[in-house]
């Protein structure tokens, strides 16, 4: 049986962070990829890209993927190694904003992302479009 997305609802737009698994084009069943979902919330997305080999041919086909589907794009959080090289090539063939750059953790815990510090775009992105209070 194929559970309809329409079913399935945010209990609040404001100070919501969503997150989605595996990519813009997973399937989450026989008819809908993860794409229809964050259409059907009507949530715009701060895509997470690796920073390993594939990364610019990767987040630019997502980002194409998101616009395609008239889903607004906030920006781009770099996981990984950091490569100003590929940020500045998704910025400027992605025409998008990297927002921030994350080391790669095996292991994350609360106190680690107590720790981590958030650039002043990402702060910036999240106050705007998240009304969310980043310290």
């Amino acid at each position: 049986m194929i559970v309809s997305i329409k079913k399935i609802f945010l209990p609040r737009k404001n100070n919501l962070i969503v997150e989605g698994a595996g990519g813009i084009l997973v399937s989450l069943n026989k008819k809908h990829l993860m794409a229809d979902l964050i259409k059907h919330l009507d949530i715009p997305v701060i895509l997470v890209s690796l920073t390993k080999l594939g990364c610019i041919n990767h987040t630019l086909l997502s980002l194409e993927a998101l616009r395609a589907r008239n889903i607004p794009v906030l920006g781009v959080v770099m996981n990984g190694t950091k490569n100003i090289e590929n940020s500045r090539a998704i910025e400027y063939y992605g025409r998008v904003p990297v927002l921030a750059e994350f080391p790669y953790s095996c292991q994350i815990s609360t106190a680690l992302l107590k720790n981590l510090e958030l650039s002043e775009k990402l702060r910036k992105t999240l106050n705007v479009n998240y009304r969310i209070p980043v310290k």
